[in-house]
């Protein structure tokens, strides 16, 4: 912030009551924010709506277990959003709880109410504090009675509602939380979901760079960035700085420390010589300039096949081909200028530049995107310009009830179908039996999950188990711990799900009559069972459905899906399972 706006900003001073924080919060928007960011937390936050402080420092206590399982976290909620009353079982209570809402969910709560109601000290609160999380009956019992004098003697109040009192503060005492504690993680909870709400485009950089070497986390701060409009640009030599770098006012470039094969004294030499003498004009103009003992035929090759020197207009394919000859042209011109010779090429040409002829380009066309995506994942860990899943978004959108941002919000023991990539596999045998089994993980556009398949299951599908096979997954939520993982039931290669469909519908309202006659030829060579029904406009502007005949009902495959996408589009066709 400082760098880029010129701003010193001191946390300590900033207001505890900015709208857009506590907007940010309420949207669950809180990847990267201190202790807010699981799925769990993130829809606690959508619930709750916090609207101060307060809320968030009851939000850090309540997220455990037993509040949760109690149900003291739904109590909350609903007297928070007006659902339920705020009740006091005593009007002295009202001081003590109400920031909580009548519920009592700190230590700190528990103890004030027994020196409020019956007069005791901190030092005997704390004890009776201890004495009910050790549930020592003889103890209990001696406070019991203490407590029950102290009521009588300083507020009048009876026997049986003293008890009732103690029996309240004995629950409450066993889900409390320190209220100290929640309250020095709420405000650093609070401080970063400022810088992100009042900074954003500036926070998201800091924090992919504060986790560049972590690849499930740069995958998920980069989907967020994605969510919050922020372009996330591909490592690029004319632009790129070592790590993370904000480009104008909503874009952020990823580092060149991120790309594989790629060391610090790469970078350092690159970055110097493009900032002393301007950007670089092709691949040919960068093997002349920067040193290529640092920036040599590896490091030079990662960098293309990663997409960063896309800005110079050649195709990535093409910068390949032509490499050896840049490098080797590029190192006689550095030993010529070393000895003071100028190269008949060169004479003449502004800053000593090859001459048109030399930086010929053959003419060939450029990988195939499954190859560049596969580059892409070798050298930055992760898919950036795309993902092999994009192609199957009507697929996902039809066969599945699942991604993994959305395994968090169901319950456990759910049932789950999801499409996915298999991005790891680490095969193993059980400990009692020696039965092969499979650990496994699966990345959609999202993020990656850990997913287990136990023998039984094992036996079924090992022959879909592949390294970057795309598949449909069917399987048992468990949300047992930190992140959700699925018990594999069954697991099929992603053609198999074609077998499903029943019905194909394309809606041609806006199609041209050659795309008609084009999708009478696809159905015309992929022969079925399956029929296809055409929605078009008639021409007094009605919208009818048409059964196309029997001789062109087709045999659903990938690839015939693919071809009607290209000529309907994504959002114009879909099919009954």
């Amino acid at each position: 912030i400082k760098k880029m706006t010129g701003k010193d900003i001191d946390l300590r001073t900033i207001s505890l009551d900015d709208k857009k924080t506590y907007d940010l919060l309420a949207r669950g928007e809180s990847a990267g924010v201190f202790q807010l960011e699981s799925g769990g937390m993130r829809d606690l936050l959508r619930r709750i709506k916090s609207t101060n402080i307060e809320d968030l420092i009851s939000i850090l206590a309540l997220y455990r277990p037993g509040p949760m399982q109690s149900g003291m976290m739904d109590d909350f909620i609903a007297r928070k959003r007006g659902e339920k009353p705020i009740l006091y079982q005593h009007p002295k209570l009202e001081p003590v709880l109400k920031n909580t809402y009548g519920v009592a969910i700190y230590q700190e709560q528990v103890m004030t109410m027994a020196c409020v109601l019956a007069g005791f000290s901190l030092v005997e609160a704390d004890n009776l504090r201890r004495a009910m999380s050790k549930k020592k009956a003889d103890v209990m019992q001696k406070m019991r009675a203490t407590f029950v004098a102290g009521c009588l003697k300083d507020n009048n109040i009876p026997e049986d509602e003293a008890n009732r009192l103690f029996d309240t503060i004995d629950y409450f005492s066993g889900y409390g939380f320190n209220r100290s504690h929640s309250a020095a993680y709420a405000v650093v909870s609070y401080q970063t979901a400022w810088l992100k709400a009042n900074y954003p485009v500036l926070f998201m950089c800091a924090l992919l760079t504060n986790e560049k070497d972590n690849i499930d986390k740069i995958v998920e701060y980069i989907n967020e960035a994605r969510a919050m409009k922020i372009e996330v640009l591909p490592p690029d030599v004319n632009e790129s700085q070592a790590v993370f770098s904000v480009v104008g006012s909503n874009t952020v470039r990823y580092g060149l420390l991120g790309v594989k094969n790629v060391g610090g004294a790469a970078i350092e030499g690159l970055i110097a010589e493009r900032e002393l003498n301007g950007p670089f004009a092709s691949i040919f103009d960068f093997c002349k300039r920067v040193d290529t003992r640092t920036n040599n035929r590896k490091v030079i090759e990662s960098l293309i096949k990663c997409g960063a020197f896309d800005s110079l207009k050649a195709r990535r394919s093409q910068m390949m081909a032509v490499l050896e000859e840049a490098l080797a042209t590029g190192n006689k011109l550095q030993r010529e200028e070393e000895v003071g010779q100028v190269s008949f090429f060169t004479m003449g040409e502004e800053n000593g530049g090859f001459s048109k002829r030399v930086e010929a380009f053959p003419d060939m066309k450029e990988w195939p995107q499954s190859q560049l995506l596969a580059f892409e994942k070798e050298l930055l860990g992760f898919y950036l310009s795309g993902h092999p899943l994009d192609r199957y978004q009507v697929e996902i959108g039809t066969f599945t009830n699942a991604t993994s941002k959305k395994l968090s919000r169901m319950s456990e023991g759910a049932s789950v179908v999801m499409i996915a990539l298999i991005s790891r596999i680490k095969l193993t045998s059980t400990k009692k039996t020696g039965e092969r089994m499979a650990i496994l993980g699966l990345e959609d556009m999202d993020s990656t999950i850990e997913a287990i398949v136990f023998p039984k299951a094992y036996q079924l599908v090992s022959q879909y188990i592949k390294d970057s096979a795309v598949v449909v997954v069917k399987g048992t939520l468990s949300l047992k711990e930190e992140t959700p993982k699925i018990f594999v039931d069954d697991l099929r290669d992603i053609n198999e799900i074609y077998r499903l469909i029943r019905m194909i519908t394309l809606d041609m309202t806006k199609s041209s009559p050659e795309k008609l006659i084009l999708i009478k030829k696809r159905f015309e060579r992929f022969p079925g069972k399956i029929p296809v029904h055409l929605q078009i406009d008639t021409k007094n502007h009605r919208s009818v459905e048409i059964k196309v005949g029997r001789e062109l009902h087709v045999s659903p495959s990938e690839v015939l899906m693919d071809e009607i996408k290209s000529i309907v589009g994504e959002g114009c066709f879909k099919v009954v399972i």
